[in-house]
């Protein structure tokens, strides 16, 4: 560019969007919020990695991606009380009308003549 190249929009826009994936990256990049030897059950280490980031930030993520051991009543009640949005599905068995693949954690629901597929 330096040269005198000028990019296309389409290269430009490829651009940005690998410069902001770059970013976020190099901001994610190597944060352990906790290591130890001994045995311990990581649902707990959820309310202190979102404080911890709250505390980095200034506000509360709009959502947290996790596993299924992180969905404790606890944690899901947590979220609700700061507006987070927790991942997965909820908790209990599955509707009466719901049809799951427990090998490829899709939830099959019936809607008349046609499937809708959502994926958990």
């Amino acid at each position: 560019m330096s040269n005198g190249y000028a990019a296309t929009e389409k290269e430009a826009g490829l651009y940005l969007t690998i410069t902001a994936l770059y970013e976020q990256q190099k901001y994610m990049y190597g944060r352990i919020e906790k290591i130890s030897f001994e045995a311990y059950n990581e649902s707990t280490c959820l309310t202190e990695a979102v404080e911890r980031f709250k505390e980095r930030t200034g506000y509360y993520p709009n959502r947290v991606l996790a596993n299924q051991i992180y969905r404790t009543r606890a944690n899901r009640s947590y979220c609700k009380e700061h507006g987070i949005r927790l991942s997965g599905p909820k908790l209990g068995r599955p509707g009466v009308n719901v049809k799951v693949d427990k090998n490829r954690n899709i939830r099959i629901i019936p809607t008349g003549s046609k499937w809708n597929v959502h994926f958990a």
